[in-house]
């Protein structure tokens, strides 16, 4: 019996398709996350909303309250319409309002998809040319 030491070698061939079988189980893994994350992230910021919305809601109708009773009071202790209290309480309103919409503008969110990109960012590095060639001419 002859031992022909290539027949326990794999052939290019199947290390091509192991290779390829990899990489396309890879790319699958990304996008698998990237559906589960962006899932994840829509159940969440879908949530916030609803308590952001309904939290909005009941703040309004106190916040609308609170501003007739000022203006009428204004107008009582000013001895003038109610119409000058309306106007001095929502003026006062609106420039609050503008203020706090400028710095709430100025604020910036994470990146959306961190984990995802993180992961990406990592395949890419794995397959990029300099470090293929690196390993093409040791």
């Amino acid at each position: 019996m002859t031992h022909n030491p290539t027949t326990h070698e794999p052939k290019v061939g199947a290390l091509v398709r192991d290779t390829l079988d990899g990489l396309s189980a890879l790319v699958a893994s990304h996008f698998k996350l990237l559906r589960a994350e962006l899932g994840t992230d829509a159940r969440a910021y879908g949530r916030l909303a609803v308590r952001v919305t309904l939290t909005v809601a009941v703040l309004l109708l106190g916040y609308a309250l609170v501003c007739v009773a000022a203006a009428l009071a204004l107008a009582r202790a000013t001895g003038t319409s109610h119409a000058v209290g309306f106007l001095a309480i929502g003026g006062a309103h609106v420039l609050v309002a503008l203020i706090v919409l400028r710095v709430v503008l100025k604020r910036t969110a994470g990146p959306p998809l961190g984990v995802t990109r993180a992961e990406l960012d990592q395949t890419v590095a794995v397959f990029s040319p300099e470090r293929s060639e690196a390993h093409a001419h040791p």
